[in-house]
């Protein structure tokens, strides 16, 4: 996440909150979705070699739903003088949860799911991944139905720097 200029908020569970384009500077949605989507490659690519020592080692699969959405947010300190923390809150994090939760229900495997808002965020930078649409799909806490993308990982090998 910090090697697109992301920040991670918070774990909670097994699920991990991360943002691009607040923090450390501020970013267009451009920016901060096309640095997002290329976080999820990188991540999956690490997941596939991770997969890929466990089922040598005989091990279950890990599997592991990215939801990604783009939008207005609330950030800053929430807290006390004693304790505060920097964090983001409003109806763009909540459907961003609720989109990874779709992941469960819409992939046998780890995957990423897209909103449409930042779908279009992308702008020319859309051409760079690949989209399968998945449809339209109610989530809690939201009226109208969300248009959402499963983004198809290239086939060629993403460089990534680093050790399992």
């Amino acid at each position: 996440v910090s090697n697109h200029g992301g920040v991670v908020n918070k774990f909670d569970g097994d699920a991990m909150l991360a943002f691009f384009g607040t923090l450390p500077r501020l970013l267009s949605p451009k920016q901060s979705a096309l640095a997002a989507l290329q976080t999820a490659m990188e991540m999956l690519a690490v997941i596939d070699r991770l997969n890929a020592q466990r089922h040598a080692n005989g091990e279950p699969q890990l599997i592991t739903g990215i939801g990604i959405h783009t939008g207005v947010l609330i950030a800053g300190g929430l807290g006390t003088s004693d304790r505060i923390h920097y964090t983001i809150i409003g109806d763009t994090v909540n459907t961003t949860q609720r989109i990874e939760t779709l992941t469960r229900d819409l992939f046998d495997c780890s995957g990423v799911l897209v909103s449409h808002s930042t779908y279009l965020a992308l702008g020319e930078n859309v051409s760079q991944f690949g989209f399968e649409p998945m449809g339209f799909y109610q989530v809690k806490g939201k009226k109208e139905p969300l248009q959402v993308y499963r983004m198809i990982p290239p086939k060629a090998p993403i460089n990534w720097v680093g050790t399992l």
